[in-house]
């Protein structure tokens, strides 16, 4: 589940002329979580073939629970959510995954895209570098 879980993300995203991400019309109409399931329906028939061994119908479908649950819930896209502690895991890292990235993201956003506030326009984040340890004010607030 974890190896495969994000495997057609490429099939569901091209990168636009300003190097920002955005849908194909595949990811609009099928979603990288249900392509990511097929393929790795076709990867387990694969295996088995190759394996000339039967994977235990156990193992394949929690393979896919883990894959379909990623999202974690269904109002963010996954038709099921997390029912075992490896999806929950699963979950637990796309998610924080998906959250450290959107922090690193705007840093790659075209300059006409950001405001004078180092925000990236549609973006809650700022392409300004911040470390820990660092403090950071609002250009708003003035101290004496």
């Amino acid at each position: 589940g974890v190896l495969m879980h994000d495997d057609c993300k490429t099939l569901a995203y091209e990168i636009d002329e300003n190097g920002m991400p955005k849908f194909t019309r595949r990811g609009i109409l099928l979603e990288h979580l249900s392509m990511s399931y097929a393929m790795s329906t076709l990867v387990i028939q694969t295996a088995q073939q190759i394996l000339r061994k039967q994977i235990p119908e156990e193992i394949t479908d929690h393979i896919n629970h883990c894959i379909l649950a990623h999202h974690g819930q269904l109002a963010y896209g996954s038709p099921v959510v997390p029912k075992s502690l490896e999806a929950q895991i699963v979950h637990m890292a796309d998610m924080a995954d998906s959250t450290t990235s959107n922090y690193a993201e705007p840093t790659k956003a075209n300059a006409s895209m950001v405001d004078a506030n180092g925000f990236v326009e549609g973006s809650r984040f700022s392409n300004r570098q911040l470390f820990i340890g660092t403090t950071h004010e609002p250009a708003s607030v003035h101290t004496r």
